[in-house]
């Protein structure tokens, strides 16, 4: 399917399926292998955020990419929809996970439209923001391991960034 054939979320969802896990460098490098040193090493300093059409070109992006793609189809189609990125704030020297998703709002019902976060993958119909916020906290708490970082976790909204940006630049827009 191509991606100017897609006219449902769901049809979106499974396009999707073409695109793998990773991200590219600021010199045109693609990274797959999130255990790698190289991605490790690579990818705070040279990874970037690409648009929704660098994914689809390049069919290759974190969840940070893949919000991108699904913010262009969600626009395009008149839905409304938000951004979120969640991390957990706490002080420490260790590495936490940080995760963004989309959400869109249809018939009075909410969406968590999830693709990058492989268990969740799928269209997650709510009642209330609230339930949906929960549910994606004790996912991602779920991958974390249940760990002393479960009451640290943060949520915000964010806006389209610009495109191409590096990974410290994208953070400093969401955190502004």
């Amino acid at each position: 399917m191509d991606y100017k054939d897609i006219n449902t979320p769901e049809e979106l969802l499974k396009y999707m399926d073409n695109i793998h896990y990773g991200f590219i460098s600021n010199e045109g490098k693609k990274y797959t292998d999130p255990n790698s040193n190289e991605w490790k090493n690579d990818w705070y300093v040279k990874g970037i955020v690409q648009d929704g059409n660098g994914v689809i070109e390049s069919q290759i992006g974190t969840c940070y990419d893949q919000v991108e793609l699904e913010r262009k189809w969600f626009d395009e189609h008149f839905y409304s929809c938000k951004t979120y990125f969640i991390w957990y704030e706490h002080d420490t020297l260790e590495s936490l996970p940080t995760h963004t998703f989309l959400v869109y709002k249809q018939d009075n019902k909410y969406y968590w439209f999830e693709h990058s976060f492989e268990t969740n993958r799928g269209i997650h119909e709510f009642n209330s923001l609230d339930l949906l916020f929960n549910k994606v906290f004790e996912e991602q708490n779920k991958y974390m391991g249940n760990n002393k970082y479960n009451n640290c976790i943060r949520r915000i909204e964010y806006t389209k960034p610009a495109k191409n940006i590096s990974i410290e630049e994208y953070l400093d827009h969401i955190l502004q």
